[in-house]
């Protein structure tokens, strides 16, 4: 499971966003998130500069089993993408950097 955040947005809201997006992952795709829990069982958390790369980032994904969370909180914005990826796909996001590794600020 990949899920990517924004770094312009604070540690906190970066760990929660994500929460919320496995979790609608989880809900949007039971049977796939199924068959990770049992078993893969592995959270890669990584992280882009902001909203507008984190879209383009969730329409490369094309039609890979996928959610974009929006935050009601801050005008829908979106925070948080996940996925279920395979080792092929996971290679083509090695490029970003780890969640809360580094933190800019808009």
């Amino acid at each position: 499971m990949i899920t990517i955040t924004r770094k312009d947005i604070s540690p906190g809201y970066q760990v929660a966003q994500t929460a919320h997006s496995i979790s609608q992952f989880a809900y949007k795709h039971n049977k796939t998130f199924t068959q990770w829990i049992t078993g893969y069982n592995c959270i890669v958390s990584l992280s882009t500069d902001n909203e507008e790369e984190l879209r383009k980032l969730y329409d490369e994904l094309g039609d890979v089993e996928k959610v974009l969370f929006e935050e009601p909180d801050i005008d829908n914005q979106a925070t948080a993408v996940c996925f279920f990826a395979d080792a092929e796909l996971r290679k083509k996001f090695s490029n970003l950097s780890l969640a809360l590794r580094e933190r800019k600020t808009a």
